[in-house]
């Protein structure tokens, strides 16, 4: 309930920065129905998990790029039920958001290397600052792909950038 009362701060007093001990990300990602006229706490609890369900297909996409089809669907399957990722999905915690976008943030990442894109780089980049702004673990998992991918190319041969 904390929370939605400091994202109804946000909106109604334009207060950016709604509370000294969390991160505003995850208190701006609450406020977007209030933003919308929505007033009530099961708007913010149905998006919480409609953006939480995202990581089902993101899972699905990231395991079939890496260990195919077959895998892929008992990820999915095993993430759709598995009785945590459900829990965090309909209550207004940070968890269920903030892993939709650090798991974008990996796919995109592979999607990068794999196509050289560099929309795939910037939208990577967002999602990773977007889970930032949400918890204070996200700033790890770019360091750690990146050093892992710099880490493999020296020992491939293969380089980052041609």
């Amino acid at each position: 309930m904390a929370r939605i009362l400091y994202s109804r701060a946000l909106v109604d007093h334009g207060d950016l920065v709604p509370s000294t001990v969390w991160l505003p990300g995850h208190f701006f990602f609450l406020a977007i129905p209030y933003f919308l006229g929505i007033g009530t706490e099961k708007a913010a609890i149905a998006l919480t998990l409609f953006v939480s369900a995202l990581t089902i297909p993101i899972t699905f996409y990231l395991v079939l790029d890496r260990l195919g089809r077959s895998a892929a669907i008992l990820a999915a399957l095993l993430l759709a039920v598995y009785s945590l990722h459900i829990r965090f999905s309909v209550m207004t915690v940070a968890e269920g958001p903030f892993f939709t976008f650090i798991l974008l943030g990996i796919l995109l990442f592979f999607s990068h290397l794999k196509t050289r894109s560099v929309w795939s780089l910037i939208a990577g980049t967002s999602s990773f600052n977007v889970a930032s702004s949400i918890r204070f673990e996200g700033w790890v998992i770019p360091v750690f792909l990146a050093a892992a991918h710099l880490t493999s190319e020296r020992r491939s041969g293969k380089r980052l950038i041609s």
